[in-house]
């Protein structure tokens, strides 16, 4: 499955926080095999939206706004 990872051509934003069940590294892996990936680690948990929201929001603004400026190609 991971392997298919290389096909997502797509701006592709991984969403990880250090506290939940996901390895923060293997998600910076996971961003790097999709051709156009970007990953984020929160200092939250599984919901990092509540619990790190000075770092989740401002990300996934950043990411939007550079797909709309076309910053990924």
């Amino acid at each position: 499955m991971y392997k298919r990872l290389k096909e997502i051509k797509v701006p592709t934003l991984m969403l990880g926080a250090k506290y939940d069940t996901m390895d923060p590294k293997y998600m910076e892996w996971m961003a790097s095999q999709a051709q156009n990936g970007r990953s984020i680690t929160t200092n939250g948990s599984h919901l990092s939206q509540f619990d790190d929201p000075e770092t989740f929001f401002p990300a996934v603004i950043r990411f939007i706004k550079d797909v709309d400026d076309g910053e990924f190609n």
